[in-house]
């Protein structure tokens, strides 16, 4: 699509493998976990942390584009499929992403100030 490095999308010529992408997620992945053994942190539990909140913040998304998508196309007309149940779901979620944010310090095991 253009949007990253081009060379990214290029694959073997043999194995039809990214190749390049696979080198450069190998190399960050190990700047992480070397800033990380660097700097004495626990890499596990920061990562769990951050991950959570990932996916609560994606199923969010997701909770919204469903909201969105049965407006526009109004595929379907039952107003507890695409508007109450959705609604209510993204509700608990935005309630937890709030949470863990405002706990995120215990949530990753920081000492103090992250």
């Amino acid at each position: 699509q253009g949007i990253l490095w081009q060379r990214l999308g290029q694959t073997h010529s043999t194995r039809q493998s990214p190749w390049v992408a696979c080198c450069v997620q190998t190399v960050l992945a190990f700047v992480v976990v070397l800033g990380f053994a660097l700097a004495g942190r626990d890499l596990f539990t920061w990562l769990t942390g951050i991950g959570a909140v990932g996916v609560i913040l994606l199923q969010s998304m997701a909770g919204v584009a469903i909201i969105v998508f049965f407006r526009k196309t109004n595929l379907d007309r039952r107003v507890w499929n695409t508007l109450i149940a959705p609604i209510t779901s993204l509700a608990g979620l935005l309630t937890l992403l709030f949470f863990a944010f405002k706990n995120l310090t215990t949530l990753v095991g920081a000492k103090g100030a992250i």
